[in-house]
């Protein structure tokens, strides 16, 4: 396949829709773009003076004569319109080539083109000012066989690629679709409960006794349940309960069948030349979108101050649970992506690695990678307070990195929902701790390297024994965290804490 039509359209055929709404473009504005990319394709397949592969090279279509003319031409051709050509043209320079385009170049050009037979558009003198649209009238005379043809194939291959773009999006939608149900799901039960425990009684027979003893309670395999287990001395884990290998199960399979289907491939593709070629560049789009769209879901669930607590009645330590089996397949997809890419590009590898949304997608890889190994429960135990800053200062990196590696291709809103997600977590926990306000605490030393931690608390502050909290400790060194324990005993004026001696904070 050609590499720079592979380029081109892996690159370039994405940000379609951002094109048509950032351009003036007439109405029926996507034919327009698609006729916008066919027609670049086509000045890099006839045009070799420009010497450059690289895709984000507007300057040359913007400035070369023949560059020029072979794509006003094209675009003229495509739309049955050259005044509606020529005015895109140079508010298309003006935008994305940072050109300014003589106006009477571009006529020049264009007459040079009509001149040389491929075909005549009536046209008004090059005062462009003063030509009307009772003038744009397409008037074929031999059009150029090989231009015509190239560009509208090229157009029907757009149309596929865009397909297969649209499915990427519904999968996506499908892959948090499948999170939104299993909410759902929760959240019923869990109301259900809390409004009509009546209803929940009558309820009550075989079929919930085995549903709480067969999903709900027991651990996924023998005994253990949250409790940690050692592989090769350091790589410890938690077993996650058998309700939640279930979930985490058919989230897994929901992603294995969304990168496994409808990657179409159509013959006389003049992009894409073998079945091969295709799957590759699907898939890599496929897994770079639809990580990107996992992204609000991994920061969602690692927040302290997630609603869906509250809604599903789930534990911290289940969304926590969550959050990292879906991080990790997020980062599964990354690789995936990075791989197809970096097989397809062959020998373009090299300049398209030197454009900077390139280099920060793979610093982002490389930080989501080491996300991933610092995260590991080893480290987290033997150094929490390193794990915590370095988590933190990764994940902005890492969002940094995404930001610039998507902004062109118009993924941002999965970008902002998970800054908002970020964000809104940390305003509620100062808004919690202003509330409860900056209270003193009693600490003693029990046998067995245990401490008592006695808190005063605000009156209107109700906590029952059993629940937990998140408790910050407010000295230089400290105050950026907070720890989670488990409430012994609670007074009208007091909670009391029970934690072990270890290393750090405590």
């Amino acid at each position: 396949m050609n590499s720079i039509a592979f380029i081109l359209t892996s690159l370039l055929c994405i940000p379609i829709v951002v094109i048509a709404e950032s351009l003036s473009l007439p109405k029926n504005s996507i034919q327009s773009a698609k006729s916008i990319f066919a027609c670049k394709l086509n000045v890099h397949e006839e045009v070799k003076y420009c010497n450059t592969n690289s895709p984000e090279d507007y300057g040359c279509i913007c400035s070369n004569k023949d560059a020029i003319m072979e794509f006003v031409g094209c675009y003229a051709y495509s739309q049955k319109d050259p005044h509606e050509a020529i005015d895109f043209f140079v508010e298309f320079c003006q935008e994305y080539g940072n050109t300014t385009v003589d106006m009477d170049s571009i006529y020049t050009a264009y007459e040079n083109y009509t001149a040389k037979g491929y075909y005549n558009v009536s046209m008004p003198s090059s005062n462009h000012h003063n030509h009307s649209n009772n003038s744009n009238v397409f008037e074929p005379n031999l059009p150029k066989e090989k231009m015509a043809n190239y560009t509208n194939s090229l157009k029907l291959a757009i149309d596929q690629y865009l397909v297969n773009w649209d499915n990427t999006f519904y999968y996506g939608a499908g892959i948090l679709g499948y999170w939104a149900l299993v909410i759902l799901i929760a959240a019923i039960s869990n109301w259900t409960r809390a409004l009509f425990p009546g209803l929940m009684t009558d309820l009550t027979g075989p079929l919930s006794n085995w549903w709480r003893q067969n999903i709900s309670l027991p651990a996924t395999f023998g005994s253990k349940k949250s409790q940690s287990s050692t592989l090769y001395r350091f790589l410890d884990f938690y077993i996650p309960s058998r309700f939640e290998s279930i979930v985490i199960t058919g989230f897994v399979i929901v992603c294995i069948i969304t990168l496994s289907i409808n990657t179409y491939f159509a013959q006389g593709d003049e992009l894409i030349h073998s079945s091969y070629d295709a799957r590759l560049r699907y898939v890599a789009n496929r897994t770079g979108t639809n990580s990107t769209m996992m992204l609000p879901l991994v920061i969602l669930f690692a927040g302290r101050n997630n609603i869906l607590q509250f809604i599903t009645g789930w534990n911290y330590t289940t969304f926590l649970t969550f959050h990292r089996h879906i991080a990790r397949m997020m980062f599964a997809f990354v690789v995936i992506h990075a791989g197809c890419f970096t097989i397809a590009l062959g020998s373009s590898y090299g300049p398209v690695m030197k454009l900077p949304f390139m280099i920060w997608g793979t610093a982002a890889t490389v930080i989501a990678g080491l996300m991933l190994f610092q995260g590991m429960l080893y480290l987290r135990r033997k150094w929490y307070e390193v794990f915590l800053i370095g988590h933190i200062i990764l994940a902005i990196f890492f969002i940094i990195g995404t930001w610039i590696h998507v902004v062109d291709f118009g993924y941002m809103w999965y970008i902002y929902a998970a800054i908002a997600f970020w964000g809104f977590d940390r305003f509620i926990r100062v808004a919690r701790l202003l509330c409860f306000g900056f209270q003193l605490a009693t600490i003693t030393l029990l046998p067995g390297e245990t401490m008592r931690v006695v808190i005063s608390k605000p009156k209107d502050w109700v906590a029952s024994p059993g629940s937990y909290v998140f408790v910050s400790f407010f000295t230089p060194k400290y105050f950026w965290q907070s720890h989670p324990f488990t409430i012994s005993t609670s007074t009208e004026s007091t909670i009391t804490l029970y934690c072990k001696v270890k290393e750090g904070v405590t």
